[in-house]
Formats: structure tokens, C-alpha cells, sequence
């Protein structure tokens, strides 16, 4: 739906008119289906918000799935993409995850290079993308031209994972905060130059919240540090109170709070030792 400036512009040049036909022929009904999701198992209860986060310090995948319920073959688009951060959540890391264009960004399933979908053009712009949010993104995509051109076949209402985001979250100790995704829609600022806008709602924001990790925190108050150690020490020791949520004291995932739990807790926070291991979330 955008590029940017005369190198954006030399690129799609020579698909701009193909791309007019295109469009037209789509229509006001096109149905292509969106949504946005991390694997729950980078999720946690947190009890001292008494909600469930994802985690922060973890390579985590956003997954852009899309679905081309249009019954019909889609030959090209144009997506622009504003990745932000609320609440505590100002800055991410993008992980190098071999994505071609750009090393974060990773496309599957036919939409990567030489997938056999978009065979014309298959580009990815980014713009400050250095995790400083927000980030802006964009991916464009050309095909059905020529004899064994191929372009997007529907697939029935099945959702795939098209485009995976890699990232990292860092927060302070009891900080919480949202990344969101969300399409782009501003063409009043010169450096966007729109090309044609799929005529269904994206469906965003889609925000995902963070907290900084409670494993560890025994006592539940956002902090690790050494009173968390000696509430795990009168629990299992000294006849101190039963912890509230067990699952956080069990640092090593053995299933059982002992003095291991104890000693990998003073390792990791006064020893530079192993980082903290405690049981995932019940299904």
C-alpha cells in the first residue's frame, strides 16, 4: 500500500500498471482474513497481576497468518505494518532469525523468496527498524504474470503463517507493557506512496502484553532479590507460610521445591549463574 521514496518507487515501477488491472478485478468483496499470534507456550501466570503475560528475556515469534477466502487468485499487494509499544514497553530487539531483506523478519510457506507464490516481486522495505518503536514495515508482492505465473490461491478459511517477527523484550522487575501490531494509514506524510488498499479491515491492533518474568519471585512482590531466598528457605525449613503460587518457587522445574531451588536462586542472582527454569503454565 506504500513505498517510500524514489528507490521504493524504481522498484515497483514496472508493476504498477499490472497492478491497476489487478486491483480492479478484485472488487469490494474480497475477503482475505487476518490474525496475529505468539505460541502460548512463551506464556505465564503472573499472580501478582493475576493474569497471564509473555514473557520477557525469550526470543519470541509474533506470526502474521492470513487466510484468501476470496475464491478467487490474488496476484499482488502491498502491506504496511507499525510495530509499537505501550505501557512500560518502549524498545525491542529484533533477533536475527535468517529472514532475507531483513534478518527478523522471516516469510513462510510459499511467500519466502523463490516460494512459487509471488514469482515478479517479492520485497521487504523496513523503515527505523532498530527496535527503538515504533517500527514500520513493508511487504510487497507480485505475480500471476506470464505463461507459469502463479499468484495467492484460496485456501478454504484455513489461516497460515505467512510472516514471522523475531524479537526480544527486556523490562525492569514488576514492569508491564504491550507490543502491537497494526496496519499503516498515512498518506498525508510524503514518504508514504499508496498504492491500493485491500478493502477489508485488518483487524488491529493486535497487542501483545509482557511482564518481566515472576520465576523466582516467591513472595509476589515484582522483585527478585534475597527475600524471596528466605521465604523459600521458612517455607521449606522453618515452617513459614505455604507459597501462593508454588509453580514460581520450583526454579529449576523438577517439580519439587527443595534446596536446589534455593541454590540455583542464589546462583542466578548473586553468582552469574544458570538462568531460572520454572514450570510453564497449565494448558
Amino acid at each position: 500500500m506504500f513505498g517510500k521514496g524514489n528507490m521504493i518507487r524504481n522498484y515497483i515501477k514496472t508493476a504498477i500498471t499490472c497492478l491497476v488491472v489487478l486491483v480492479s478485478a478484485f472488487g469490494l468483496t474480497s475477503a482475505i482474513e487476518f490474525n496475529m499470534i505468539i505460541d502460548p507456550e512463551f506464556e505465564f501466570f503472573h499472580p501478582g497481576f493475576a493474569q497471564y503475560f509473555y514473557e520477557t528475556e525469550k526470543d519470541i515469534t509474533i506470526q502474521l497468518q492470513m487466510a484468501n477466502n476470496d475464491g478467487i487468485e490474488w496476484c499482488a499487494y502491498s502491506m504496511p505494518l507499525k510495530i509499537y509499544g505501550t505501557g512500560n514497553i518502549s524498545s525491542v530487539t529484533w533477533v536475527d532469525a535468517g529472514g532475507t531483506m531483513e534478518p527478523s523478519i522471516v516469510r513462510l510457506n510459499g511467500f519466502e523468496m523463490g516460494g512459487g507464490i509471488w514469482g515478479v516481486m517479492n520485497a521487504i522495505y523496513t523503515w527505523s527498524w532498530d527496535g527503538n518503536l515504533p517500527d514500520t514495515m513493508n511487504h510487497t508482492v507480485v505475480g500471476c504474470m506470464g505463461p507459469s505465473g502463479t499468484g495467492w490461491l484460496p485456501e478454504m478459511d484455513q489461516l497460515i503463517t505467512y510472516l514471522e517477527f523475531h524479537l526480544n523484550v527486556l523490562l525492569d522487575d514488576g514492569d508491564t507493557g504491550s507490543v502491537c501490531v497494526d496496519s499503516v494509514s498515512e498518506s498525508s506524510d510524503s514518504k508514504y506512496d499508496w498504492l491500493f488498499s485491500i478493502p477489508q479491515d485488518f483487524g488491529g491492533p493486535y497487542c501483545f502484553r509482557f511482564a518481566s518474568s515472576a520465576c523466582g519471585d516467591a513472595n509476589l512482590d515484582g522483585d527478585l532479590n534475597i527475600l524471596d531466598i528466605v521465604y523459600i528457605i521458612n517455607f521449606k525449613y522453618k515452617a513459614g507460610p505455604q507459597p501462593l503460587s508454588p509453580d514460581l518457587c520450583d526454579v529449576n522445574n523438577d517439580s519439587e521445591i527443595n534446596i536446589l531451588d534455593i541454590v540455583r536462586l542464589v546462583n542466578y542472582l548473586y553468582k552469574d549463574g544458570s538462568s531460572l527454569d520454572c514450570p510453564p503454565p497449565a494448558e
